[in-house]
C-alpha cells in the first residue's frame, strides 16, 4: 500500500487504524521486558501475510438522481401534497427530492393502475438505494388511503392500567385494521434493521404531513406478548409485557432530545408501532414485518387467523385496495 493511499480518506485510513490498534493490543496483552525483542515481533506481524494482509476495496458505481418525487408521482396521477408526503416521510425532504432511476421505475410499475403486472425484481447493487423501491408504493398507497381513514387517533395505553379487562392499543380505532405490506426476510438481524428505517418514516409522516396515524409491527420469535390473548390485566403476563413497554416509553422519554436516527434504534409504543403479538393479533398492523420461519408458524396456527381474516375482508371490501408482499434479500 503506497504511503499516498495511507494518508488519504477513507477506508485505507481505516485499515490502517485497526491494523494499529491490533498492534498496540499485542504489544499490551503479550508484553515482553526485552524492548529489542519487543520491536522485532512487531516488524515480524508487520510482514504482509502474517497478521495482516492488503485490504480489497471494491469500487460501488455511483446511481444518480434525476428524477424528482413529485415528477414521478405526476406521471401516475399522484398530487403533489402525496409526493410531498412521501418525501418527507422516506427522506425528510418535499417532492422536489430526486430519485435514482430504478426507484421512480419501482414506482411507476407498481403503482400504475393500468399495468399488466404489478410484480417487480430489483437487482441493484450495495447501497443503491433498494429498499426506497418498495417503502415509496407502500407509502404512496397507504398515505392515498388514509385520507379517507376517521380521525381516531386515541390510543389504548393499556401497559398503564393495573386491573381491568384487557384491551389493545387500537381497541377504540374505527379503521379497518389489516396488513396492507407483509415485509418479509430471512434472518431477525435484518428485520431489525427495517424496523429501526420503519420507526422514522412512520415519525415523520405523522409529524410533518395531516395524515393519520400509520401502524407498523415486527412478528418474530423475540416478539413480546406469547401466547393466547389475556382478559385481564392483572395477568402476569400481562403485568410482565407491561412493565417493558413502560421502561420503553421512559427510554424514548429521556433521549426526546436526541437526533432522529438515534431515536429510531428505540422502540416507543406511543409512535405507531405495535410491539405486542396481542395488539397485532387484535388489530393488525399497516406494515407487518416478519421472517420466513415465524411466518410459516403464524399459517399453522390458529391464534394468529384474525390476522389474516381482518386483511382478506379488507382486501375484499374494495378493488382498490392493494396487498403488497415484498420479499427483501430474495438470494438468501
Amino acid at each position: 500500500m503506497t504511503d499516498e493511499l495511507r494518508r488519504s480518506p477513507g477506508p485505507a485510513r481505516l485499515y490502517e487504524a485497526i491494523k494499529d490498534s491490533y498492534l498496540r493490543y499485542y504489544d499490551t496483552a503479550l508484553w515482553l521486558r526485552d524492548d529489542a525483542m519487543l520491536k522485532e515481533r512487531r516488524e515480524l506481524l508487520k510482514r504482509p501475510g502474517t497478521a495482516f494482509t492488503d485490504p480489497l476495496i471494491e469500487p460501488v458505481l455511483p446511481y444518480p438522481a434525476t428524477i424528482s418525487i413529485a415528477d414521478a408521482c405526476a406521471t401516475l396521477g399522484i398530487d403533489r401534497k402525496t409526493s410531498d408526503h412521501l418525501g418527507a416521510a422516506l427522506f425528510g425532504k418535499d417532492g422536489d427530492f430526486r430519485l435514482r432511476e430504478h426507484q421512480a421505475q419501482a414506482m411507476t410499475v407498481l403503482l400504475r393502475n393500468n399495468a399488466p403486472q404489478r410484480n417487480a425484481a430489483v437487482t441493484s447493487g450495495t447501497g443503491s438505494g433498494k429498499t426506497e423501491c418498495f417503502l415509496l408504493p407502500i407509502f404512496a398507497r397507504l398515505l392515498a388511503e388514509s385520507r379517507t381513514w376517521p380521525d381516531d387517533s386515541t390510543e389504548h395505553h393499556w401497559w398503564r392500567e393495573v386491573g381491568g379487562h384487557w384491551q389493545s392499543v387500537r381497541s377504540a380505532s374505527e379503521r379497518p385494521a389489516a396488513v396492507r405490506a407483509l415485509i418479509l426476510y430471512p434472518t431477525n438481524a435484518l428485520v431489525e434493521d427495517q424496523i429501526a428505517r420503519l420507526r422514522s418514516a412512520v415519525s415523520r409522516t405523522r409529524k410533518a404531513t395531516d395524515a393519520r396515524q400509520l401502524y407498523f409491527g415486527r412478528y418474530t420469535g423475540v416478539t413480546l406478548g406469547s401466547g393466547d390473548r389475556p382478559r385481564l390485566n392483572s395477568n402476569p403476563r400481562i403485568r410482565e409485557a407491561a412493565d417493558e413497554l413502560a421502561s420503553m416509553e421512559r427510554e424514548c422519554e429521556s433521549i426526546a432530545n436526541l437526533d432522529r436516527l438515534t431515536r429510531s434504534h428505540f422502540p416507543d409504543p406511543r409512535a405507531g408501532e405495535l410491539l405486542t403479538r396481542w395488539d397485532m393479533v387484535a388489530e393488525p398492523p399497516d406494515i407487518l414485518v416478519t421472517n420466513f420461519s415465524m411466518l410459516n408458524v403464524m399459517l399453522m396456527r390458529k391464534r394468529e387467523e384474525p390476522i389474516f381474516e381482518q386483511t382478506a375482508t379488507w382486501l375484499a371490501h374494495s378493488v382498490k385496495h392493494t396487498f403488497t408482499l415484498v420479499v427483501d434479500e430474495l438470494h438468501l
